[in-house]
């Protein structure tokens, strides 16, 4: 419970410069009691899973528009996966900022993600949560999702939603 307490605590912190957060103790308990009873708990080690590597070539559609798309995979044993230029540790968390030029001003996202497979090591599940926020405003909008990757008769198939927005990816290997 310290540790979760000190965690929430700087998130805090750091995300409202010292405002406190009314109930903290009360908010503390209630995610530390959902996360030992979540029905995704196992013990993380992992011996045996799913192969993604290889030279992938498919489609993807969201929300009714689709486009081709290739994906290069290396997976080493159950622990990592490396998607072009971007490596994710399975059972980690992961956290990254970025930024885009849009016209005259640029979009910065900010995000932390945390990959797991399921419990039998067929399906890696991903969750996502950040801000995104265009610089020289003072708005910002607050971003979570999840993934799925997985093999479906030989195919590699990607499902994911952020908002309102329903992503599919099938592949074929190369």
């Amino acid at each position: 419970m310290t540790v979760l307490k000190t965690a929430l605590l700087g998130i805090v912190l750091f995300a409202q410069s010292g405002f406190a957060l009314p109930a903290f103790d009360l908010a503390a308990k209630q995610l530390e009691n959902r996360l030992a009873h979540s029905p995704r708990a196992h013990s993380g080690v992992v011996a045996d899973c799913a192969n993604f590597s290889g030279k992938w070539k498919g489609q993807c559609t969201a929300n009714g528009a689709s486009e081709a798309s290739e994906v290069a995979i290396e997976q080493t044993g159950c622990t990592s996966l490396k998607m072009g230029t971007e490596v994710t540790q399975i059972g980690a968390l992961s956290t990254t900022s970025q930024g885009f030029p849009i016209g005259d001003k640029a979009l910065m996202l900010g995000f932390t993600s945390s990959n797991d497979w399921n419990a039998d090591a067929s399906q890696l599940r991903t969750g996502f949560g950040g801000i995104i926020k265009v610089l020289g405003s003072r708005e910002h909008v607050p971003v979570n999702g999840y993934a799925v990757t997985k093999l479906d008769g030989g195919k590699l198939v990607i499902e994911a939603q952020v908002f309102d927005i329903k992503v599919s990816c099938t592949y074929d290997k190369q």
